[in-house]
């Protein structure tokens, strides 16, 4: 099933009302920016939840790519060229400092957040990204297991749901146990535990 994006209210940041086709425009652009900066990469967040069939709205655009040598201002040229520039004053140094490049699609005013992969998880999702069709565009996107952590390490309502939802539609394709080796990292790096409860509750729920 198609998940339903939020596309009929005002652009983000103010603007042009935000359509279905302007949208579908962004993540177009965003898609064959990332694909000329010729680093692997992803789509991520809500869009690539809504890829694998969760009902879903967003209003915004994630995305996660290998660093390479240069950094951050290397690739300011090339998403240029595919009207997406920063949103910040100093996105740069910005993302420099937090792993983010902070962008907006021009035409669109969709806000696009472009992560920096640095962890092993990390490269080994952009080593084994799968490819889905969403609004006429092929996206390279996490396998579910892969996407199940990135929202378990952002453990926010929203992305608890989306774990929820992911588990019912893909439980032959998530490992539980290698999930709770992954979070249980994390969980230590955060000095939390919260995110592995959490797990554990939504395995018990998906499994009664």
């Amino acid at each position: 099933r198609r998940g339903a994006r939020n596309l009929g209210a005002a652009a983000p940041g103010g603007g042009a009302p935000m359509t279905p086709a302007r949208f579908d425009e962004a993540l177009r652009d965003v898609v064959s920016a990332l694909q000329a900066c010729g680093r692997p990469h992803a789509i991520i967040g809500g869009i690539a939840v809504v890829a694998h069939g969760v009902a879903r709205s967003t209003i915004d655009i994630d995305a996660t790519i290998e660093p390479g040598g240069a950094g951050a201002e290397a690739l300011i040229p090339t998403l240029a060229a595919h009207g997406i520039e920063p949103r910040i004053d100093g996105a740069v140094a910005f993302a420099d400092r937090h792993q983010v490049l902070l962008l907006r699609h021009t035409r669109s005013g969709v806000p696009v957040d472009l992560t920096f992969a640095r962890l092993p998880f990390e490269d080994a999702v952009l080593a084994h990204v799968e490819r889905l069709e969403l609004a006429g565009v092929v996206l390279p996107v996490p396998r579910p297991q892969d996407l199940v952590v990135y929202k378990l390490v952002a453990h926010r309502s929203r992305d608890i749901d989306d774990v929820a939802e992911l588990l019912v539609l893909h439980r032959d394709r998530i490992d539980v146990e290698q999930v709770r080796e992954l979070i249980a990292g994390f969980c230590e790096a955060l000095e939390d535990d919260a995110r592995l409860a959490t797990w554990a509750r939504l395995v018990g729920e998906s499994e009664a």
